[in-house]
């Protein structure tokens, strides 16, 4: 037996406590009708989501600065404005209070803090975090990283092809690490041999893999074969990974921090309708996404179990991948995120009437 060679000793993952920056998945379009108020919690807020009459999606800290009601139980939308259940105060797009129904005034002062929210394809949407507040730094993936969502020629998303693991507790690293991974899949995924890496290409807020892994592929039955398969994925920021087949579908796999210990993960497929034009997917279709979900499902075992801010030993051959995957990352967490530093309220103009 070959005796192991010195290896490298690295810190995989920053604080517990720190959220990078980037864009996360929060839901999916489906979910949330015209009207529709939800409460959420992520980066460790509580946030309140809705859809304006027009259609469009706002999100917003969750207490109204009046008497601190959590706006997400009970709150309303009114035509582009939303509505606190408490006192009936309003608010706009941008967060600032535009009404309050007993007074001839309004709060210059204080409003509520607006994120950038925005919907892929009237499909999933999502929210842009930075931990010193400030604006998005990249845009969000489009139609040239997933092709067809949203289309005629693609199926809906809906509950079939989307699936919400809530509230692990993991870091939120555990899972793009794993794009670079390639020793993992052998025992957590069963694959016959361990894949080797074809390129690493980071470039930006985005890390390009592909890789060749022998695969089975699942039918509806359950059974499969095995085939030699290559595999590209792009890591868009910390937030989303992007998957893109060769007959045209995608997949998404969204990991989004509730909190400094907690994660949720979301799980999208967008396929292309089959032949009959049919917008509903096929049962080799929903195979496919449900072996995709079966696979992260075994790494959640590991994931959630896994002890974060601790130092790995790696050995030579993995020593590469990650040591470029850990320099990619580092640039989407801040130094010392301030506490509250990203707290920033919506103002008036001082020619405004306010208290």
């Amino acid at each position: 037996m070959t005796q192991l060679q010195q290896g490298e000793t690295m810190q995989l993952q920053g604080s517990e406590r720190d959220f990078p920056a980037g864009w996360f998945q929060i839901g999916w379009s489906h979910e949330l009708a015209r009207g529709d108020v939800r409460p959420l919690r992520f980066f460790g807020e509580d946030l309140v989501l809705c859809r304006y009459e027009s259609g469009d999606v706002g999100l917003f800290d969750a207490y109204c600065p009046h008497m601190n009601a959590n706006i997400g139980f009970g709150g309303r939308t009114v035509g582009e404005r939303l509505a606190c259940p408490y006192h009936g105060w309003q608010f706009d797009r941008s967060g600032c209070n535009t009404h309050i129904p007993y007074s001839s005034r309004v709060s210059v002062s204080k409003g509520l803090r607006s994120w950038h929210v925005v919907e892929l394809g009237g499909s999933v949407i999502l929210a842009w975090y930075g931990p010193d507040g400030t604006a998005p730094s990249f845009d969000p993936p489009g139609t040239d990283e997933l092709p067809g969502m949203g289309e005629s020629t693609f199926c809906p998303v809906g509950p079939d092809t989307s699936r919400r693991y809530a509230e692990l507790p993991m870091h939120i690293d555990f899972v793009t690490e794993n794009t670079v991974d390639m020793s993992h899949f052998k025992f957590v995924h069963e694959t016959p041999e361990i894949g080797s890496i074809l390129q690493l290409d980071p470039v930006d807020h985005r890390f390009h893999v592909r890789f060749s892994m022998p695969m089975k592929l699942y039918g509806p039955d359950g059974g499969g074969e095995v085939v030699d398969a290559v595999t590209e994925v792009t890591n868009w920021g910390l937030g989303l990974i992007l998957a893109r087949f060769t007959d045209g579908a995608s997949l998404i796999q969204a990991q989004t921090p509730v909190d400094g210990n907690r994660c949720d993960v979301m799980m999208t497929m967008v396929l292309p309708r089959n032949a009959s034009g049919s917008e509903v997917p096929t049962g080799e279709q929903l195979a496919r996404f449900k072996m995709a979900c079966r696979q992260v499902e075994n790494d959640m075992v590991i994931w959630t179990h896994r002890r974060a801010g601790s130092q790995a030993h790696l050995v030579a051959e993995e020593i590469a991948p990650f040591k470029t995957f850990m320099k990619w990352k580092r640039q989407f967490y801040s130094a010392q995120p301030a506490a509250g530093s990203q707290t920033q309220r919506a103002l008036r103009s001082e020619s405004e009437v306010g208290s």
